[in-house]
């Protein structure tokens, strides 16, 4: 079975922990897997450095740098 490994981004623990408990709990029938987490766009950038996920899925409302300017700075990068 294929992996996609998944890399979410969110600045609320809870909203972390719950969308990374639903793909553990139902994903990893359908192959995905969360690779790992961060709650600011520095951490993020910090741990894809080091990561290299299939999708990154992005809170759009974040304090100090929101999910589009993210986008845009994660693109550019990669």
């Amino acid at each position: 079975m294929v992996t996609s490994h998944v890399f979410l981004v969110d600045d609320q623990e809870l909203v972390l922990q719950a969308i990374s408990g639903l793909i553990d709990s139902s994903g990893a029938d359908q192959g995905v897997q969360v690779l790992g987490m961060a709650q600011s766009y520095e951490q993020a950038l910090a741990a894809l450095e080091r990561e290299q996920p299939d999708l990154v899925l992005l809170d759009i409302n974040m304090p100090s740098i929101n999910g589009y300017e993210t986008t845009y700075m994660l693109k550019k990068k990669w």
